[in-house]
């Protein structure tokens, strides 16, 4: 393979598999996992062009995968070929692929079925005196330039469904906003895609196994105030009891989607679970209604609405967020 690397006419370079996938990742169908392996992933040097040596596991076989950037500069297949009798085989013809397609311009990698721009999250749409300090920072710091080389592939994957997302990330909703951002990419590495279209919940994910509906929120300082940051252990243990930790601020955050009513009839309400990551159910409210009276004969109504406060409280999972804290809320499914 070394070989084959200096042979090249133009520089091609070996990836590892992290770097695909925060480049191409959100890309990938979680379905193609039933019928390819991917085994060598490689990059121009110029970053234009990303190739994969596969595996079929249905023919037992080799192919390989050319991506380049559309209009929207989302990496996407624009070459496939299959059924190499070797890995050598299949390598040594992308190689000779890649060297093809490098030498056509950019236009030729469009693939136009998509009129909407590409996603900006970095150039400012507000007045700068509105930025969020931590948005400024991260675009204008040095020591911050590798975060914002793993954002920008992402953000172009990224669809607004609500409308508001860059103004959010770059002005109140930084904090909530990122969080959003680190669940897509931590589902993506999982095997998930995203349903497009949806705006409630936060994200319905699906993959060849099963498909999981998410909200996402934030504990953040009242008021959207930067809370000064402490400088001393002692600050900061109080710090993490009464900001962090607090239970009266994880209850309310929980309890503003909880509450939120998603549609006709259609609300959040608690779900008995044995998964940690159950926390709440997004169901018809005639559904919900039938248990609740079928409950009503052995439960009194002031112990059904403590038991639900108890499975409140002990049910959310804390996850540590930018600023913040994160709830997982991520148990909506569509034969709920």
């Amino acid at each position: 393979m070394s070989d084959q690397l200096q042979n090249q006419p133009f520089d091609i370079q070996p990836l590892a598999k992290q770097r695909f996938d925060a480049l191409a990742g959100y890309a990938r169908d979680p379905k193609i996992i039933l019928i390819v392996d991917e085994l060598e992933w490689y990059a121009t040097r110029d970053g234009r062009l990303i190739g994969m040596v596969t595996f079929d596991k249905i023919n037992h076989d080799y192919g390989w995968v050319i991506l380049g950037r559309d209009e929207r500069h989302r990496f996407r297949a624009i070459k496939v070929n299959v059924s190499y009798p070797s890995k050598d085989a299949s390598r040594t013809d992308l190689f000779s692929e890649l060297a093809n397609h490098h030498a056509e311009p950019d236009e030729s990698f469009y693939q136009s079925d998509d009129p909407n721009p590409p996603t900006d999250f970095f150039t400012p749409v507000v007045d700068e005196s509105r930025l969020n300090p931590i948005f400024k920072t991260l675009v204008e710091g040095i020591n911050y330039s590798s975060a914002l080389g793993i954002i920008k592939p992402m953000m172009r994957f990224y669809d607004d469904t609500d409308g508001n997302f860059v103004e959010q990330f770059q002005t109140t909703g930084f904090d909530a906003r990122l969080w959003e951002l680190y669940l897509f990419a931590t589902f993506a590495e999982l095997g998930y895609a995203r349903a497009p279209g949806t705006a409630v919940p936060d994200f319905i994910f699906t993959s060849p196994f099963v498909s999981l509906g998410l909200e996402a929120t934030t504990i953040n300082p009242s008021n959207n105030r930067t809370p000064e940051m402490p400088g001393t252990k002692e600050e900061m243990a109080a710090y993490l009891e009464n900001f962090i930790r607090s239970s009266s601020r994880a209850l309310s955050a929980v309890s503003s989607k909880r509450n939120h009513p998603t549609g006709p009839s259609r609300r959040w309400t608690a779900c008995r679970s044995s998964s940690p990551f159950r926390t709440f159910i997004f169901r018809d409210q005639c559904v919900a209604s039938r248990r609740r009276r079928r409950s009503m004969s052995s439960v009194s109504g002031q112990h059904r609405k403590q038991q639900r406060q108890n499975r409140t409280h002990r049910r959310s999972r804390v996850g540590k967020a930018e600023g913040g804290v994160g709830l997982f809320l991520p148990s909506w499914r569509r034969e709920c």
